[in-house]
């Protein structure tokens, strides 16, 4: 029966009234309200052929009983379309699902993603004749799930308890953030006495600049139910969008909040006053260190040369692996230092035999083989003796930093031996006032030891009584050495604290001891 034959004269009228079309269209399917120039409700239209029509009850029978209305209607008739049970497709049920999630769940906790299909192959086997022979569970599946089910649910029940224990408690937040996504990190906070750090979350950010980060934050803490204005203490790195003096994350909170702290990550202050100390050493020396790894990356010929000349070298042993250098981790550089010192004969034979072999075929010419054939100089050899134990010690007080324990008073102390030990001076201990004088000391050019004098390290000073550099060379190479020293302990100072508050002392020179590295 077609679906406006039984509908009578009576209900539809000369045309559809206001009142009888709103309860008549929405039961039988194909007619609708005409949402465009349907003026006092004299237009329908046929959803099923996508025409409108006029209100009559003539014209609608009339369009009902065409043929390609008809065609039209049983295409898009609920009752007689195939389930997808007919065509094979089975749907999940709860429990299947509530399974699939747990699985998840676990290898979310205590494996990887990677063995979800080997996994969940050996509980079909296994659990023949029960509900897990029926399990579809697989890497694409279980990532889904962990990223837009389980992700999503732990973290709104996480946030929830916390911002529900925490009420208006003030509470501190260490955030940071990449080129696409700005990272709530953590959020301390005390409860009863006792410190607590909780994630909070992820915040997804166009822009990564001071006032669309500060934007952002501010809105995720009002969504999850946070006042801003119970922040107390920011931690961050020292990226200048995030902790600079202008117009940065932090001061943007400072004009709201006055009594806010700025903690810096100690960690990321080590690396970058080691990067600001490092821009007095040559170029050619992160070429040499960067560049030689790069030489044997992608060559199995390269390396099995290596290895065969290494091998007749050392007798039959094997060269270590050479390391490859982070880009944002200046700290990365001390075992690549120390992997290539380990090897330096080698390596310099190596590229000899590169260029010597490349000078018989002058079709082959390899620019980058004579420039690393130049850096493995002896200038460069002792700036890489010099800089190594440098490096190591570091990374050893980076690591202490990053520990999950660690006594403060411990890190303190061992932060002032680092300064002690750089600026070569056999104090146990340095006083607030002599920081601020050895700070105002390495500032002053005069007020530093000649070249000469200064303890450059045990292997640095044996490896120069067998060079044979020039008199001025060697001069550019102590002083380096020397400015690397100054610059170093100099930033190391300014970021621990050293030198905001001004004092008068009496002025301290910047005076080395005898230790070795």
């Amino acid at each position: 029966m077609n679906p406006v034959e039984s509908t009578s004269r009576s209900s539809l009228g000369k045309h559809l009234s206001k009142s009888l079309s709103t309860s008549y269209l929405g039961l039988k399917g194909w007619l609708k309200q005409n949402p465009k120039g349907n003026i006092d409700n004299k237009w329908a239209r046929c959803e099923v052929c996508d025409v409108p029509l006029r209100a009559h009850h003539a014209d609608l029978v009339k369009h009902a009983g065409k043929d390609k209305h008809v065609a039209n209607f049983e295409k898009y008739n609920v009752m007689k379309q195939r389930h997808l049970d007919d065509i094979g497709i089975q749907i999940a049920g709860n429990e299947r699902k509530i399974t699939d999630l747990k699985l998840a769940v676990y290898i979310a906790c205590y494996s990887t993603i990677n063995s979800t299909d080997h996994m969940c192959a050996v509980l079909r086997a296994v659990g023949k004749g029960s509900k897990l022979e029926q399990l579809q569970l697989h890497r694409t599946k279980c990532t889904k799930l962990i990223s837009n089910v389980i992700a999503p649910a732990m973290l709104n029940y996480v946030v929830r308890d916390i911002v529900e224990s925490l009420g208006e408690s003030p509470f501190s937040l260490i955030i940071d953030e990449s080129t696409d996504i700005s990272v709530v990190k953590f959020m301390a906070l005390v409860k009863d006495g006792i410190m607590k750090t909780e994630f909070l979350g992820l915040v997804e950010v166009y822009r990564a600049t001071a006032v669309a980060l500060h934007a952002a934050l501010k809105e995720y803490l009002n969504t999850i139910g946070l006042d801003f204005k119970n922040i107390i203490g920011l931690g961050m790195d020292g990226a200048s969008n995030l902790s600079g003096r202008n117009n940065s994350v932090f001061t943007l909170f400072k004009s709201e909040i006055p009594n806010i702290i700025l903690v810096r990550c100690v960690c990321h202050s080590l690396h970058l006053a080691a990067s600001k100390a490092a821009a007095h050493m040559p170029a050619d020396l992160e070429l040499l260190v960067r560049e030689t790894r790069n030489w044997f990356a992608r060559s199995p010929l390269k390396k099995l040369m290596y290895k065969d000349l290494f091998a007749a070298i050392n007798d039959g042993k094997l060269p270590q692996p050479l390391v490859q250098l982070v880009k944002t981790r200046w700290l990365a550089w001390g075992k690549a230092i120390q992997v290539i010192l380990n090897q330096w004969l080698e390596l310099e034979q190596h590229f000899i035999y590169q260029v010597a072999l490349e000078s018989r075929d002058p079709a082959g010419k390899c620019v980058l083989a004579r420039r690393l054939k130049d850096c493995f100089s002896e200038g460069n050899h002792l700036l890489l003796l010099f800089l190594n134990p440098i490096a190591d010690e570091i990374n050893k007080l980076n690591l202490k930093f990053q520990a999950t324990e660690a006594e403060v008073t411990t890190l303190f102390a061992d932060l002032t031996k680092l300064v002690l030990w750089l600026a070569r001076k056999d104090d146990e201990q340095l006083s607030d006032e002599q920081q601020q004088a050895l700070l105002r000391a390495i500032k002053d050019p005069s007020a530093l030891l000649p070249i000469t004098m200064i303890d450059f390290g045990a292997k640095f000073t044996i490896q120069l009584g067998s060079v044979t550099i020039e008199g001025n060379h060697l001069t550019d190479i102590r002083t380096r050495c020397r400015v690397y020293l100054a610059t170093l302990t100099m930033h190391v100072l300014e970021r621990r604290g050293v030198g905001q508050h001004q004092r008068q002392t009496k002025t301290l020179t910047l005076l080395r001891g005898s230790g070795t590295h």
